[in-house]
């Protein structure tokens, strides 16, 4: 079993592991999330829910995080 997965965040393919959370993803960006707006598909994640969100692999995923 593959331990991580490539999303797309930002339009640049990123590894992050296998069922991290969206606050994991932050993170392993070196971003606070205070600042950023996390969107997945035109929807966006409010910042309460960023621990509670995993990054799904799907092959139209888009993550913007501005």
């Amino acid at each position: 079993m593959n331990e991580s997965i490539d999303v797309m965040v930002n339009g640049e393919t990123r590894t992050v592991a296998r069922g991290a959370t969206l606050l994991e993803l932050l993170r392993a960006l070196e971003l606070d999330p205070a600042p950023w707006v996390v969107e997945h598909n035109r929807t966006i994640v409010r910042r309460p829910r960023l621990g509670d969100v995993t990054v799904p692999r799907a092959t139209r995923s888009s993550w913007c995080i501005s």
